[in-house]
């Protein structure tokens, strides 16, 4: 198990996206691993900055922003930055929100939405890139999710039903599947990637 102190993110941040992660990357600490290594090392002579506003009238809201910039003096080449706009319906439902995220690297703007019913553990949401520049049209893949959630067994997976210039056989293959339970001391799963296969007990 690998345990990455939370540092400057407000506890409740670090998992507030779950349901439209992989709940198989989550129990085997894959996550967690790749905060580790990913968000909180950085290559030398880097400048990490991260800001987090919320109003405080209403705290379903908040922006997040995330700066990297080289100290050499070559900021333009090396300059990085992404910015997130979050809604989610209360201030403790972290399943169930709104994003839209700006950013310099990859699609220049995502639009991210999560619904998941507690009550039947029903879950579905979708990530939608778009490029401003080419009159709004889908720059990259679509991905759509569904899962099924509950405090022993989760199921889900995740497709592109768009693919811009790609091959019309593949487009309703998933680009990943899991199944993951528990029983008792035992945690067990099963995750399908594409050209991928992975067990793990």
């Amino acid at each position: 198990m690998v345990l990455v102190p939370p540092l400057f993110e407000r506890p409740h941040l670090a998992t507030r996206s779950r349901m439209t992660e992989s709940s198989y990357d989550l129990m085997f600490s894959k996550l967690a691993r790749s905060r580790l290594f990913d968000m909180y090392f950085a290559e030398a002579q880097q400048v990490l900055a991260s800001l987090v506003l919320q109003p405080a009238d209403d705290p379903r809201v908040d922006v997040t922003a995330c700066v990297q910039a080289p100290t050499d003096g070559e900021a333009l080449e090396g300059f990085n930055g992404e910015a997130t706009f979050r809604w989610q319906r209360e201030v403790w439902d972290f399943n169930n929100f709104t994003d839209i995220t700006i950013s310099s690297v990859g699609s220049p703007l995502r639009i991210r939405g999560c619904m998941f019913d507690a009550n039947t553990g029903l879950g579905t949401w979708a990530l939608v890139p778009v490029n401003p520049t080419k009159f709004g049209k889908v720059a990259d893949n679509v991905i759509v999710g569904a899962r099924y959630a509950s405090t022993k067994f989760t199921t889900g997976t995740t497709f592109s039903p768009l693919q811009w210039g790609g091959s019309p056989s593949n487009t309703w293959l998933p680009k990943c599947t899991w199944i993951c339970g528990k029983l008792g001391p035992i945690t067990s799963g099963v995750q399908y990637k594409s050209l991928e296969f992975i067990w793990r007990w």
